[in-house]
């Protein structure tokens, strides 16, 4: 408690007592402007095809405030179109070939001109076009957390198996086996799409439940882009909060739109030996429109970003990426197949059998290892070979944090203490 009094008398929480008045801008009946620019964050909601003009749903995955106002509850539904579609150069192509896919990667851009409000309203906005966003993880760092087993990694590999749409999303990735095959914007793909004109709405009443989610932990967007591999050291580092920050006692210590500056502490770019790259920062003030800095130590604690590999954070705030052990325990498996192949190369081999080492290069490998048996173990090998060297040898993935990245942040309250208690997450 003493600790809960003596930030209340800080210079940094009477400035947040008066910053919601700056960050608002309220009409006569109540409604607010939601400015241009701000970023609505977006998750799809179901798999579509790439075509142009082909309409999508999505979810908002992150609450809209502005200043201490909900103004957009997470989860409401924002509906757009695909407005256009641009091939990638061949040199992005060389990994697909190497898999038997020989259809051109497209970069699909996507503009949102609705939002359905709870009550069924629809509401016309107008966003910039972004670009969905794929293969996001969510890590939070907890001491307490058990290591992964090879079990739960499996658990996690065959999930989709088990979840709503199977059938259907097994039917993709029969067509995503063929060589030439329509692309997809894929479910969970997530889009952060800014508002290109202001509009107005009505604020909606925070519960309890609002004020106390995620107590001790600062919601954040990242405001300046950071990759591992070129991000020096003292670099500086602006974030805004995205969601009001409470006082124990209900007291608004940060509304919405809330800054907070820091720097790069270390940066460790990706190597060979699938050795990943690693970031740490921290903040070190905060501030508000009309207002002198305030200090302010704060660490991260959690991320969501895109990475090929499960995101780790550590307890000094390190953001990192972990190789699955299971996935590289089970490349080496792969070379069992073609071994006994080798070891029998007269041995007839089934129509099945054939298929299962050349599946790892799609329906082209599946057709060519029909061909013969020791064609069959050719393909095994090269596949194997390949995917030994993607988990194992091959080079390092960066940690890339682009503009709008959430974060969460701890705050460490005075020269040395730290709040140790903390909850919520990031979906």
């Amino acid at each position: 408690m003493r600790k809960v009094n003596a930030m209340r008398k800080t210079p940094f929480h009477m400035m947040m007592l008066f910053a919601p008045a700056m960050l608002l801008i309220a009409s006569d009946d109540g409604a607010v402007a939601v400015p241009a620019g701000i970023v609505l964050r977006s998750q799809l909601e179901d798999t579509v095809r790439a075509r142009s003009g082909a309409r999508i749903a999505a979810r908002l995955s992150e609450p809209v405030y502005l200043g201490d106002k909900l103004v957009f509850r997470q989860g409401t539904v924002v509906k757009g179109a695909i407005s256009s579609i641009t091939p990638l150069p061949f040199a992005k192509r060389k990994r697909r070939l190497l898999v038997g896919d020989f259809t051109p990667p497209q970069v699909v851009q996507v503009t949102f001109d609705q939002i359905v409000l709870p009550d069924g309203k629809v509401m016309p906005v107008s966003t910039a076009a972004s670009i969905g966003v794929a293969d996001i993880h969510r890590a939070i760092y907890s001491p307490n957390r058990p290591r992964t087993s090879v079990k739960q990694a499996l658990s996690d590999a065959t999930r989709p198996l088990t979840e709503s749409k199977k059938l259907q999303r097994l039917g993709r990735a029969a067509v995503r086996a063929l060589p030439y095959h329509p692309e997809f914007l894929d479910r969970g793909v997530v889009f952060n799409s800014p508002l290109l004109a202001e509009l107005k709405t009505m604020p909606i009443t925070l519960t309890d439940a609002d004020r106390s989610a995620g107590n001790n932990v600062l919601y954040t967007r990242l405001l300046t882009p950071l990759v591992s591999s070129s991000a020096s050291a003292d670099r500086p580092v602006k974030a805004a909060v995205l969601r009001p920050y409470y006082a124990p006692d209900g007291a608004l210590l940060f509304p919405a739109g809330t800054t907070l500056d820091g720097t790069v502490s270390n940066a460790s770019p990706s190597g060979n030996w699938k050795k990943h790259g690693a970031l740490r920062f921290e903040f070190r003030s905060v501030s508000a429109p009309g207002r002198e800095p305030a200090p302010l130590k704060a660490s991260v604690v959690g991320v969501e970003a895109s990475h090929p590999n499960a995101l780790s954070v550590g307890e000094d705030g390190r953001i990192t990426a972990r190789n699955s052990r299971a996935g590289q325990l089970l490349a080496f498996a792969s070379l069992v197949g073609p071994s006994m192949g080798a070891a029998a190369p007269g041995s007839n081999k089934t129509v099945f059998a054939r298929a299962g080492q050349g599946q790892d290069l799609g329906l082209v490998g599946i057709g060519a290892a029909q061909t013969s048996s020791s064609t069959a173990t050719g393909i095994g090998f090269s596949a194997a070979a390949l995917r030994i060297y993607d988990r194992i040898f091959a080079h390092g993935a960066e940690i890339e944090l682009p503009e709008n990245t959430p974060l969460l942040l701890r705050i460490l309250v005075g020269t040395g203490g730290k709040v140790d208690n903390f909850g919520g997450d990031l979906r």
